[in-house]
């Protein structure tokens, strides 16, 4: 053999000899997932310019359905009178009877002062002054928001009512919205706005500023619950005022933890399907809502760990796995707060463990354009 090719052959098996034990160790890392963690403090919604590259991955754990089990949590908008755009829904039961119509808004934001109002706390002056919708702007939005429920079987509004914790606002509310016409068929929920007075809260005066509202209110505002032709159970609970205190940030609360769990027994004991109704929306845990896609304005954000979710602690933690843990009979969850329309899909499981998800629909704030509402039909 030529000596020049062998000198070669004995080369290059050398070399792959010496680079067999660096190609046996070299590994490609592990995609980086995102921090579930978030800061307490930030406001859940968030900036949607997030880094591609560290999107989470499919979770590793169990994987339940990847798309909503019934194409039915799907929606189609429509336009009602006076120009309101309306998302619509129908969720169905085994349980026959008369359909249920439930309409929801959110975020109506209230500005109004009274005499008492001008009289007193200056910061809630300041705020009033400077907030947009002014001298009572929204009332058109609330009109057209009580003639497109006037039939329906139950009106809910999620939150943010009022944009502060003002006289004149409750006033306002009680004059226009919680009408004898809907006593006995209207709910609301907190959200982070009414018991804002232009500035952080002590604990205490939160909850004082709860105490003032729950006397105008139509239902318990921390917790209530209601059922409908007996086939569907409606549950609504703050998780919003507490954002008002420093350092807290969104959270639910412990009392309504046992009332939570009692209701989920009771709707799985009597067949009914359960709606959640809240302000902020909550984590996923689906790595498809990292990047959530608004299906009005193409707006993005991340409610893969936005909010309460699986890393909370305490009675939000309870709360957040006891929804998770009876994915299978609350067929669906809705909400506002970041003022625009999403759909996104809670992971959770059913009795047995498997899989199943939560349909949370995030709606568009109400005063803007000309209104956004929510219909749900429960056949």
């Amino acid at each position: 053999m030529n000596k020049k090719l062998s000198f070669r052959i004995l080369l290059f098996l050398l070399c792959a000899a010496l680079m067999l034990p660096l190609v046996g160790c070299q590994t490609t890392p592990d995609p980086v997932e995102t921090d579930p963690v978030t800061d307490p403090v930030t406001d859940p919604a968030t900036d949607p310019k997030t880094d591609p590259e560290t999107a989470p991955e499919t979770d590793p754990e169990t994987e339940p359905e990847t798309e909503p089990e019934d194409k039915d949590t799907m929606w189609t908008y429509t336009h009602e009178a006076g120009g309101m755009l309306v998302r619509n829904i129908t969720i169905k039961t085994d349980k026959g009877g008369d359909p249920i119509e439930i309409i929801q808004a959110t975020d109506i934001h209230v500005n109004y002062l009274n005499d008492r109002d001008l009289a007193g706390d200056q910061d809630v002056i300041n705020i009033a002054n400077s907030y947009w919708l002014a001298n009572g702007a929204s009332l058109p939005g609330i009109q057209r928001v009580l003639n497109l429920a006037k039939d329906a079987d139950q009106l809910v509004v999620t939150g943010d009512l009022m944009s502060y914790i003002g006289y004149g606002c409750l006033e306002f509310l009680d004059e226009h919205l919680f009408t004898d016409e809907f006593e006995g068929r209207i709910m609301a929920s907190l959200g982070n706005h009414e018991t804002y007075a232009g500035r952080s809260g002590t604990e205490a005066e939160v909850k004082a500023y709860i105490e003032r509202i729950a006397q105008v209110w139509p239902n318990d505002p921390t917790y209530s619950s209601k059922v409908l032709g007996e086939k569907v159970m409606l549950i609504q609970m703050d998780n919003a005022s507490s954002t008002d205190i420093p350092g807290v940030g969104t959270c639910f609360y412990q009392e309504q933890v046992s009332l939570l769990r009692a209701d989920l027994e009771t709707a799985r004991e009597k067949g009914y399907v359960v709606l959640l109704f809240y302000h902020i929306p909550i984590a996923t845990g689906n790595p498809k809502d990292y990047r959530s896609i608004s299906p009005y304005n193409g707006e993005q954000a991340n409610f893969y760990s936005s909010g309460v979710g699986r890393y909370s602690t305490g009675a939000s933690k309870e709360i957040y796995t006891l929804i998770t843990e009876n994915a299978d009979i609350i067929k669906g969850a809705f909400c506002g707060h970041v003022h625009n329309d999403y759909y996104t899909n809670i992971k959770g499981t059913g009795q047995n463990g498997t899989g199943h998800l939560i349909p949370q629909y995030i709606v568009r704030c109400n005063p803007y354009e000309n209104g956004h509402t929510f219909r749900i039909i429960v056949e």
